[in-house]
């Protein structure tokens, strides 16, 4: 995937800094936005408040789709067309500064892509145009690549089984009694009824539940190198005299 930077100018860090805070709101993480500015005498990183000259603002963007989108997201923050505001700086003849004519109110906080030099500089008067250079920054994200998936289905098995069952049977058998058994008897016992029940064995079936086996799914992590090539674009720089050397 090739990583693009999308670059806007503007005419000063407060315009810039207007802009950022209005590309956060639209997602775009601050870190990633990078602002590139020329510092007065302070001369330290801390102090782009006081940032002189006009003010750089680079955001990233992956891919066509983003690009697409982000850039048109950073027009609706520069509304001033360059082209037109050249023509217009041009029939105001030579001696006009080049000031971008930004309406009052909420849009004269965003920034514009015309760099604001006069057309004339007074004796010790300077200006600094920006030099952009992109640098190839590779960041790395997780990606799904497969996955493994693991399914229970029931599967019904026969099973077969032989089992012994006792089985449970009364015997009766008469005898003739003996001397004794004869004079002891009651006349009572005439009308006496007995019962002896008899048991047998059945099977009962039922199903308990065992652990067979254990499937563990673990990870293994390797290391892979990648070679990146792309292209990243800087500003080449070219002065031109026009007119005859003083």
């Amino acid at each position: 995937m090739q990583h693009h930077a999308i670059l806007g100018l503007f005419g000063s860090y407060a315009q810039a800094q207007a802009a950022i805070a209005a590309l956060e709101q639209h997602g775009i993480a601050p870190q990633s936005i990078e602002v590139i500015a020329q510092m007065d005498e302070l001369g330290t990183a801390g102090a782009r408040a006081h940032a002189t000259g006009p003010v750089v603002v680079s955001i990233p963007a992956d891919g066509p789709q983003q690009l697409a989108e982000r850039s048109a997201l950073l027009e609706q923050l520069v509304p001033i067309d360059i082209g037109t505001q050249v023509t217009t700086w041009r029939g105001q003849g030579p001696g006009h500064a080049l000031q971008a004519d930004v309406p009052d109110g909420p849009a004269a906080e965003t920034g514009n892509r015309a760099m604001p030099a006069p057309a004339h500089l007074a004796p010790g008067e300077s200006i600094r145009i920006p030099v952009i250079a992109e640098e190839l920054r590779i960041d790395k994200r997780i990606v799904q690549r497969g996955c493994v998936q693991v399914f229970q289905r029931i599967e019904d098995i026969p099973v077969h089984e032989r089992v012994a069952l006792r089985v449970e049977r009364l015997l009766v058998e008469r005898h003739a009694p003996g001397c004794a058994g004869a004079a002891d008897a009651d006349a009572n016992g005439m009308q006496t009824t007995y019962e002896l029940r008899e048991y047998a064995e059945e099977p009962v079936v039922r199903r308990v539940p065992r652990v067979i086996e254990e499937i563990v799914i673990g990870s293994q992590v390797t290391e892979r190198v990648v070679e990146i090539e792309d292209v990243v674009r800087r500003a080449q720089v070219e002065v031109r005299r026009i007119g005859p050397a003083a």
